[in-house]
């Protein structure tokens, strides 16, 4: 059974194309309380890097998949909770680039922790860093991004450039667009400023496409992101992420309950994950008469996921 506790996918991103997710997290931990996190409420707020699970953990399940003759385009090293606040996760990286050094690594922060010289150094090996700015106003980050007390907008701005200066790959910048908290035209050209220091390799505009952790939170449509795209200077004009349907190798009941455990996924997402609609239908109705499966409904649009990672234990019977 491919059940595994730190990696979930391979899925189908809307950023990396078929991504391995890789986790050092069984619980919500981060330096930040987003109010959209698709993942839900963060359990530990921090910003103190410290030990999770043993990135030998990770490398053992890798170790495994692999065997089986399974592939992936990126590793990416996400999750739960913020990657950064692994202690092992310049190990990690090292290793994942010795054992597999055909594929790529990626990492996707917040970018709230860049500032640590020790952070810094264990992220200086990937391939790809996809660190966020959603706030440049400090009253604005506060709403948004609820961050620990230690950590403050201009911190990020300061150590994403620097960050950039320093780095021999890629950094995508993610900005993501709340209606009513970060998309009033003060706040966009403040990021577009930003942007301007930062200077990344690329600019992504995103907007709510799960469910968050407040209810009444709403998504900017993609010709409002569009607008807000063509404000930033021709050297760094953002891509808008859109929903992609293309689909990946079939998952296993067991992967798929895994993967919407971390973050819900609606029904075009799960056809991708088991090969057609009608399979989708009926891993949800088996999930379903196992008293597992949670519904959501954002803008109209229905997700699905597992109400907690414990619930995973009633497949096995």
């Amino acid at each position: 059974m491919d059940q595994y506790k730190t990696l979930f996918g391979p899925v189908p991103s809307r950023r990396l194309g078929l991504s391995l997710g890789i986790d050092f997290f069984s619980k919500k931990i981060c330096s930040l309380a987003c109010v959209y996190c698709e993942v839900g409420p963060t359990v530990q707020l921090t910003a103190k890097p410290d030990n999770f699970i043993p990135a030998k953990t990770i490398l053992a399940e890798l170790e495994d998949f692999f065997s089986k003759g399974k592939n992936t385009d990126y590793l990416t090293i996400c999750g739960s909770g913020e990657p950064t606040l692994s202690s092992e996760l310049g190990f990690l990286i090292s290793e994942l680039k010795i054992r597999y050094p055909e594929k790529k690594v990626a990492v996707i922060t917040n970018g709230t922790l860049l500032h640590l010289p020790e952070v810094l150094d264990r992220l200086l090996e990937a391939d790809l860093i996809m660190p966020s700015l959603d706030a440049v106003s400090e009253d604005v980050f506060q709403k948004i991004n609820k961050p620990d007390p230690e950590l403050n907008a201009q911190i990020m701005i300061e150590s994403t450039a620097h960050l950039k200066s320093v780095f021999n790959g890629d950094v995508w910048l993610e900005i993501l667009f709340i209606r009513g908290y970060n998309d009033h035209q003060d706040e966009i050209d403040k990021l577009v400023n930003a942007v301007k220091i930062i200077k990344p390799d690329r600019v992504q505009l995103n907007t709510l496409v799960r469910p968050g952790v407040l209810q009444n939170i709403e998504a900017l449509s993609k010709v409002e992101l569009d607008s807000i795209a063509n404000q930033f200077p021709v050297d760094f004009m953002p891509e808008v992420i859109t929903p992609s349907n293309f689909k990946t190798e079939i998952l296993t009941t067991e992967q798929v309950a895994t993967t919407i455990a971390r973050r819900p996924c609606s029904l075009v997402d799960i056809s991708g994950m088991t090969g057609s609609n009608e399979s989708a239908l009926k891993m949800l109705d088996f999930f379903k008469s196992k008293k597992i499966l949670k519904d959501h409904d954002i803008n109209g649009q229905s997700y699905y996921s597992i109400f907690r990672m414990t619930d995973l234990s009633v497949l096995k019977n």
